[in-house]
């Protein structure tokens, strides 16, 4: 016998110097449930940053088909950092990603259930990205792009003749993946040079607009997650790991996001760009339906975060990650 049931979720927003807890709305959902799933009237706390939101819910969304009428809280933070909200007696688990790292206390419970790796990008249009995706970039040569300190831009990178300046955009709001680029390329944030763009996605806009552009972004904003292909009027631009001046066999992973992706997952593409995703937790869980949860997305849930984008864990993390949580079940 099926049973239909509602996912009830409430946003709430928590701001420094108070907490607002005024929920906003979010439709309910009904979903068929089959009657071996284990009915719970337990609540999941989570919180979570704006950006990381909609893969909240997604993944709230399809953990509670299997575990009943339960009812999940998610909580924005804005201001507040994990330990501060923590400090007020909350025990909810937080989503969050490296940015948050420097807030999190050493002694804090965690661990890593995605990654996403940060790619350069150019217009399709643009005269040179024939070849470009043939022979790559190298790091120095993606400096001297994004820095402006060749004025002409692609001319002397990639020996044209023909003048041709470059216009670069920066999404300023997204502050560790422009540090973790800037890293692996061997510059500063201060020495990037370009058009400020707001969010990754305004980016993406600008470089469609402008033939001769380019810029970097976290891998799941430059690729289809339905297609796998890069989307309209983007390129990613390969890396030429050992500036050889030729894109070899080995480099050669860039035509669709699954074949990117793998690279990531085994270490080819270069792992100083890797964006990682925590749970972390102020003490270690003990809460049941919290440890299954994060289980749940340490397993089944990895093929949401495939469709929406992101890189999966490794076999070996998973396998650790669940013994410790299993470990963890049988002292309860």
């Amino acid at each position: 016998m099926n049973l239909r049931f509602e996912h009830m979720v409430y946003i709430f927003l928590i701001f420094l110097g108070g907490c607002n807890t005024c929920p906003e709305t979010y439709q309910p959902t009904g979903t068929e449930l089959s009657s071996d799933c284990n009915i719970s009237n337990d609540t999941l706390r989570i919180l979570c940053t704006q950006d990381q939101l909609d893969l909240t819910v997604k993944l709230t969304d399809e953990f509670q088909k299997c575990h009943g009428k339960i009812i999940t809280e998610i909580s924005l933070y804005e201001r507040m950092t994990p330990k501060e909200i923590m400090s007020q007696g909350r025990n909810d688990l937080v989503l969050v990603s490296d940015a948050y790292a420097p807030n999190i206390p050493d002694d804090f419970w965690r661990t890593k259930y995605a990654r996403d790796g940060v790619i350069g990008i150019i217009n399709k249009s643009n005269p040179f990205c024939k070849k470009i995706t043939e022979s790559g970039l190298g790091k120095q040569q993606l400096a001297s792009l994004l820095t402006g300190v060749r004025s002409d831009g692609l001319k002397q990178v990639q020996g044209y003749d023909q003048y041709r300046p470059i216009k670069v955009f920066i999404c300023s709001d997204e502050f560790l993946p422009c540090k973790l680029w800037t890293d692996f390329i061997g510059i500063t944030l201060n020495d990037l040079n370009g058009v400020r763009t707001v969010s990754f996605q305004d980016l993406i806009d600008s470089i469609r607009t402008e033939p001769l552009s380019m810029g970097f972004c976290c891998q799941r904003y430059a690729y289809d997650p339905l297609t796998r292909m890069e989307i309209e009027e983007i390129k990613v631009i390969p890396i030429d790991c050992n500036a050889n001046g030729t894109l070899e066999d080995k480099e050669k992973f860039y035509d669709n996001l699954d074949m990117l992706r793998r690279a990531m997952w085994l270490g080819t593409y270069p792992c100083h760009s890797f964006l990682n995703y925590y749970i972390i937790a102020s003490e270690q869980p003990t809460n049941r339906l919290h440890i299954d949860f994060i289980k749940w997305v340490l397993t089944e849930g990895q093929k949401e975060l495939h469709a929406e984008g992101y890189i999966m864990l490794n076999t070996r993390i998973i396998n650790t990650e669940i013994y410790k949580l299993n470990e963890l079940l049988a002292s309860l």
